[in-house]
């Protein structure tokens, strides 16, 4: 309004002066003229002016202008506020140093770098377009896209820039989100099982999915390039080009064809063969409607028309013999409807084959049995689409008892089409099963009772209690606090006092019913009593009760009996001792009563200085659910069942078991029984403790048992030894090839590869590296057939289960000393009984990580002073001849002989043959050869 007022006022002042000035001619009159001209111009000039500034006030592009020498923006649009949040005020106060903070680090050194490329050496102005990104005031980065004019001065530095600013930030996220969902549909059309192609009007394949190559042989950039005709038989190019001109008719109608198609389709491959295939065509249309190709989605479907065309043949084979048998056969709808009936079904219901097409099977079974039999009819749309059953039909001769075995017939797609079903009298069989079945119920009452109690309570209790008890143990092995651990021991106790009522109960079940067999094998008396001490200590020092062992001298170490039934008595009795012992001690005495030649009769007592027992109840404490009283009962839980099972069990061993006690002065629980096959070797003084300069060793343990296999390895891992674990023999040959293998722990029966066939591979040299490594197979078998047809696999020693990690650790010892092992030393020696010498090159090259050239090398250079320090490596010696330190190598017999390439003489090698195979000298254990890598 100002403006306009002024250029009023100016039109004002011009008339005057015309006024005043009255006529004029010439140069004043052309001077007026021209004065009256830019009067107007201005005019003009300002309603473009105010015209130019509301659109910029009102516009969402920022505009500006940048003056580089006052270090700010001279002229910034209202706009820059929604882009920054920043008020245009502000804005135009800020320093560059400000507004450079609004930028991306790393987009604004993008836009620094584009100016520099296009700067010119002189004055000038360059046009430069850039995209970034700036932080608005919720800290939010908005991407801009910059079109700016820079000014540069006779030296070529910026004096100023003009530009626009216009946020494309929803352009940005679109372009990034139809990225993405490009990306993803890709991924799928690349992965998918399917084939998927696209062809355009003229039936040009114009794409086709990585899984093309898979379904026909060519890939997809070839079969881009063929003809329709190429890869297409004569009956997909009909039904192609039929269902494609039926298409396009109805689209040139004006009835577009809506959804997809579905037809089977023969495809040529590239091997020159044929492929069958399901083929879902679905049109593909532009934004406006048009159709402009088709989509093609291939699966195929080879089996299933291979299925369908043997079920075609198999229909017809049968069906001659069905229409001569005597069994009933018919095939129904999903409805019930008959879609065929045998003769024999005829024959039996007195109706003609045309009748009975007209209806259901429903009229003919008895009303009680139909909705079974509708039941059954539902389960047949379910794996395994198969159901027995029984019903009462109404025959020609009256309500008579069928046997149906019913089975669904699948169409292509995999649905129920039609039920087959075969039937059979019964009648006879069902009133004889009757018959027995009531008499059979009188007779075993009671005994029925018994078994269901218990098989619930198996199932119900035991099971579950096993997990807890897992679950438990684990539990333990963590780092708790005092009172986690508190709770977890209480837990595993109760879980162990229940488990061991239940096991109690069933035991005495087995006994009674007479399942329990004698499994006589060799057990060692000193283990069995050691071991069983051992865990039962943890018990004893709970309740701060001594726990003492005292084991006859002359106690052979390998007898012949049942161990594991010796061992059940021994832990009963061991276990009340320590529950009705308060304080004091308990101690457990293993002797031998009386010897005749191999033959013995072993003692085993479990003394205690308890609460002792009456003179008149110590009779009653065999008996099977009796207890001293009802007080002791209250105090302490049990069945009253362990000592009648012990009673029970020594008599099975042809032993005797008895008692002596005094009410206060606790008692003395004894039990004798014979066992044969004594050892001439007797206990001595003590069990030899593991050898403590033996080093670590890596051990792989083996059993599909998951509990057993972690238990192991946690035993071997507290006595120093690495472990690494596998769940059968076909993952311990994985974990094999992957080496740093000592020793093989290796259970003998498992699923998918057992320990014969590991065993056997192994040697046979599956694994060359490792074809002799030291096995130690674990087997629950007790006939010696067994464990020699185990050893006769390669086996070096065999342990009996449960696993007595007193043992393992034993024969572990002696094989890594070389010394022989009772339960299977296999020798390996050359026709003259020798042992033969071996050098495992690859073995070592393995262990120094050279390649076999450099090996090579290696080995020439060792090979000048090899006799003089393989002299001083004979069997048992502990160091060379001089007296210095055995020489750091390693010799392994894997089969490859020296061929007079290192002469070993009398050296590692020999001394390995002989001790057997995957046997260390103590001068060639695995840790010299890390000091001849060293030293190499």
């Amino acid at each position: 309004m100002e403006q306009s007022g002024t250029n009023s006022d100016a039109r004002k002042t011009l008339d005057r002066l015309r006024e005043l000035l009255g006529p004029v001619h010439g140069e004043a009159a052309a001077a007026l003229d021209d004065l009256a001209a830019l009067v107007e111009v201005g005019a003009e000039a300002r309603a473009v002016s105010e015209h130019f500034h509301e659109m910029l006030t009102h516009s969402s592009t920022v505009h500006y202008r940048l003056n580089v020498a006052q270090d700010r923006y001279d002229y910034v649009s209202p706009s820059i506020t929604e882009l920054t949040g920043i008020s245009r005020e502000r804005f135009l106060r800020m320093r560059m140093e400000e507004v450079v903070e609004l930028f991306h680090p790393q987009d604004f050194a993008g836009l620094m770098q584009a100016v520099e490329q296009v700067a010119p050496k002189g004055p000038g102005r360059v046009p430069v377009a850039h995209e970034y990104r700036v932080r608005d005031s919720q800290g939010r980065w908005r991407w801009c896209s910059d079109h700016a004019t820079y000014f540069f001065d006779d030296f070529g530095h910026v004096t100023a820039v003009v530009g626009t600013v216009v946020d494309i930030t929803r352009q940005r996220e679109a372009e990034a989100a139809l990225r993405e969902s490009e990306q993803r549909y890709r991924l799928l059309a690349a992965n998918s099982e399917d084939a998927i192609a696209i062809f355009d009007l003229d039936m040009r394949l114009t794409y086709a999915s990585p899984s093309v190559e898979r379904l026909m042989g060519w890939p997809p950039e070839t079969l881009l390039a063929m003809r329709f005709e190429d890869f297409m038989t004569d009956q997909a190019l009909q039904v192609a080009r039929e269902g494609f001109g039926r298409r396009m008719a109805m689209e040139r109608a004006g009835t577009p064809l809506v959804g997809s198609q579905r037809n089977e389709m023969l495809f040529r491959t590239k091997a020159g063969s044929t492929v069958w295939t399901e083929c879902v065509t679905t049109p593909l249309r532009d934004e406006q409607g048009r159709l402009k190709g088709v989509l093609v989605v291939a699966r195929d479907i080879g089996k299933r028309k291979e299925a369908q065309e043997a079920l075609a043949r198999e229909e017809a084979k049968y069906r001659l013999l069905v229409e001569n048998q005597t069994d009933l056969v018919v095939k129904v709808d999903t409805k019930g409807r008959f879609l065929y009936v045998s003769p024999s079904y005829c024959r039996a219901f007195g109706k003609s084959e045309e009748e009975l097409l007209q209806g259901t099977f429903m009229p003919q079974v008895h009303p009680e049995d139909l909705p079974e039999t509708l039941a059954a009819m539902e389960a047949l749309y379910e794996p395994p689409h198969s159901a027995v059953m029984e019903q009462r039909c109404n025959t020609v001769d009256g309500w008579r008892w069928f046997s149906w075995t019913d089975t669904a017939v699948l169409d292509e797609s995999g649905q129920v089409s039609a039920i087959i079903g075969v039937g059979r009298d019964v009648t006879e069989k069902k009133v004889m099963e009757a018959t027995l079945l009531a008499a059979k119920e009188q007779a075993e009452a009671a005994s029925r009772a018994k078994d269901e109690f218990l098989a619930n309570m198996s199932h119900e209790i035991r099971n579950p209690l096993n997990a807890v008890l897992g679950l438990a143990d684990l539990m333990l092995l963590d780092d708790l606090s005092a009172a986690q651990r508190e709770r977890a021991t209480l837990l595993k106790n109760s879980g162990s006092t229940l488990l061991g009522i239940i096991n109690e109960i069933l035991d005495f079940s087995k006994i009674e019913a007479g399942n329990v067999v004698l499994e006589l094998e060799r057990f060692d008396p000193v283990a069995l009593v050691s071991g069983l001490c051992a865990e039962q200590r943890v018990l004893a020092d709970e309740k701060d009760v001594e726990l003492r062992l005292s084991i006859d001298p002359r106690l052979p170490r390998e007898v012949v009996g049942d161990g594991g039934k010796v061992r059940q008595i021994l832990l009963n009795l061991v276990g009340n001792a320590i529950k009705f012992t308060d304080e004091g001690f308990v101690e457990v005495i293993a002797k031998v009563q009386e010897r005749d030649g191999s033959a013995a009769r072993l003692l085993f007592a479990v003394a205690d200085s308890g609460i002792g027992i009456p003179k008149d109840k110590q009779d009653a404490v065999f008996e099977s659910f009796r207890q001293v009283d009802s007080g002791l009962r209250k105090r302490h839980a049990g069945t009253g069942l362990g000592l009648a099972i012990c009673k029970r069990l020594t008599a099975m061993l042809g032993g005797d078991i008895w008692l002596e006690s005094e009410p206060g002065q606790g008692s003395i629980f004894c039990f004798a029984v014979p066992v044969e096959g004594v050892s001439a070797v007797e206990n001595g003084s003590s069990i030899g403790p593991f050898p403590a300069d033996m080093p670590s060793m890596t051990v792989l343990v083996v059993d599909d048992d998951w509990v057993n296999r972690r238990f192991t390895c946690q035993l071997l891992q507290r006595h120093g030894h690495g472990v690494i674990e596998a769940g059968n023999g076909l993952a311990a040959l994985e974990k094999l090839r992957q080496g740093g293998v000592d020793m093989v722990l290796l259970d003998m029966q498992m699923p998918v590869m057992d320990g014969i066939t590991a065993t056997r591979a192994i040697r046979g040299g599956a694994v060359r590296s490792m074809a002799q490594v030291p096995i130690i197979g674990l087997t629950a078998y007790a006939a010696s057939e067994d464990r020699q047809r185990f050893l006769a696999a390669g086996v070096n020693a065999c342990l009996a289960k449960p696993l007595r990690m007193e043992r393992l650790l034993a024969v572990m010892r002696d094989l890594f000393a070389g010394q022989s092992v009772t339960e299977g030393d296999v020798e390996a020696q050359d026709e003259n009984g020798q042992g033969q010498e071996f050098l495992d090159e690859r073995l070592v090259a393995d262990h120094l990580h050279y390649g076999r050239e450099s090996f090579a090398e290696l080995l020439d250079a060792f090979e000048s002073d090899a006799r003089a320090h393989l002299a001083g490596m004979s069997p048992g010696s502990a160091a060379a001849s001089d007296g210095g330190p055995p020489h750091p190598c390693i010799f392994w017999p894997v089969g490859r002989p020296l061929s007079g390439r290192v002469p070993c003489g009398g050296g590692a090698a020999s001394w390995s043959a002989r001790r057997g195979p995957g046997t260390f000298p103590p001068q060639a254990r695995p840790e010299r050869l890390r000091t001849f890598c060293a030293r190499a």
